[in-house]
């Protein structure tokens, strides 16, 4: 544990964020700026592929998505950024999003090309078909997987369910033994549908809890108009400013607003970690291209749009409320901001928190699903699955403290070999997007073939 400690302090520092920073910016350059289609892919989410290869639609497959990217790191996370970066870092977050979405863009593409039956029939794909077929390096393969499983079980399960007993015992007095059998009960029920069920439920959940929770910013913004010029004002001129707010307000200027932002923005759009290509290639698709503009557009929505207002709500209670930010812990600034708007803060940051956490679960529970198949087969499934619910009612209890580490070790390994693969596919990435969207063929069907009829399994 105190290697795996060692090493995540060097590494999730400024290493991996100069690598995405990198990855972002040259797959920006390489795709000739593909973020500016964002609202052709926004379109396209709506419009349904019914001939093509896949088991749901391209609305499903955001929705599904967008499970995963919007946690509660656009809320904690977001809010641990402005503490220590200051309120400039709302503007690099936002940034981030705009950038990232050409990485999104493009290990969608890859994945989509390679994806292939499995040995019952549906349809999967992900970094690890692009490692296998791709660039040949299946050992790469069964590390992404291994560490996909690892962290869709620490992440997106036992600190989601503790996250969201926490919050019920703490504001409703609910036990935690409660939450355990009645969540565990919901979520069980949910999937027993498989991906096509838990589909269904995302596509209605996922936008019911993004227009609440938009709206609740809205309203909160709004019923404070007065002070929303002063409040952009702060974030703008801070996100250049070399030096704090006179009489320090929060934040020491640029350095650490463009750090702690651009890594909030990362994170929270997850572009380059390689888990929602996995979940994107279950859409029925007529050519990767398609689907990938689909899958770009969740970033627009989870770090342009959630996390940008979360901040700007951030920034608007400190500034009004005179919160004094270096008296906090960075994990209790959103409790303390939120709760300083009267009416409306609480029962956003209530239910922003249950619902991102309660959604990530099943975006994860797919993801992992996905890997434990690729590296063993149909048959361990259903150990998955009762192992998946087992940790979700031990996660409503007590979680050990170095989870979070397990957590950023594995990580790591999801990213590089997903990062490894895109750097030696960037030309296929150019040509599919030449070929299907700057030569105005989207509508064509794939021409990739080969791939559809591989087993990964054997």
């Amino acid at each position: 544990m105190q290697f795996i400690s060692e090493f995540n302090h060097h590494i999730w520092g400024s290493i991996l964020l100069l690598l995405l920073f990198v990855t972002h910016i040259f797959f920006t350059i390489r795709t000739k700026a593909i973020q500016r289609y964002f609202l052709k892919g926004f379109l396209l989410s709506f419009q349904k592929d019914r001939q093509a290869l896949g088991s749901i639609s391209h609305f499903s497959a955001l929705m599904l998505s967008l499970s995963i990217t919007v946690s509660t790191g656009n809320i904690i996370g977001v809010a641990t950024a402005v503490a220590i970066g200051g309120p400039g870092a709302v503007f690099w977050c936002w940034l981030a999003g705009i950038i990232s979405m050409a990485t999104k863009y493009s290990e969608a593409l890859l994945s989509l090309k390679y994806r292939s039956n499995t040995e019952h029939g549906s349809v999967a794909g992900g970094p690890m078909y692009v490692l296998e077929y791709g660039i040949g390096q299946k050992w790469l393969a069964v590390v992404f997987c291994v560490s996909t499983v690892i962290v869709s079980f620490s992440m997106g399960n036992i600190t989601q369910s503790h996250t969201i007993s926490t919050l019920l015992q703490y504001n409703f007095h609910i036990s935690p033994h409660i939450t355990a059998i009645v969540l565990t009960l919901l979520t069980a029920a949910v999937l027993i549908g498989g991906t096509k069920g838990i589909s269904d439920f995302c596509k209605k959940f996922v936008p019911f809890m993004l227009f609440f929770y938009i709206l609740f910013c809205l309203i909160i913004i709004c019923s404070n108009y007065d002070v929303i010029l002063p409040v952009l004002k702060i974030i703008f001129t801070q996100a250049f400013s070399k030096q704090a707010i006179d009489g320090g307000f929060f934040g020491t200027g640029a350095v650490l607003a463009i750090r702690y932002g651009l890594s909030r923005g990362f994170f929270c759009s997850e572009s380059g970690f390689g888990s929602s290509p996995i979940l994107c290639c279950e859409a029925q698709s007529k050519n990767p291209a398609r689907q990938a503009l689909v899958s770009m557009s969740a970033v627009f929505w989870d770090t342009v749009v959630v996390s940008t207002l979360t901040g700007i709500v951030l920034v608007l209670s400190i500034f009004q409320n005179h919160i004094v930010i270096e008296e906090l812990s960075a994990g209790t600034v959103a409790l303390k901001a939120f709760n300083a708007i009267a009416g409306m803060g609480p029962v956003t940051l209530l239910f922003g928190l249950i619902t991102f956490a309660w959604s990530s679960v099943f975006g994860w529970y797919a993801c992992g699903k996905r890997a434990i198949e690729y590296l063993g087969g149909k048959k361990l499934l259903l150990p998955f699955q009762i192992l998946w619910l087992v940790a979700f009612v031990v996660g409503c209890g007590a979680i050990p403290d170095f989870l979070q580490n397990i957590t950023d070790f594995f990580l790591f390994f999801m990213i590089l070999p997903n990062l490894i693969a895109l750097y030696l596919l960037h030309d296929t990435v150019w040509e599919e997007t030449e070929n299907y969207i700057f030569e105005k063929q989207l509508d064509a069907p794939s021409a990739n073939s080969a791939a559809k009829t591989k087993n990964p399994s054997k």
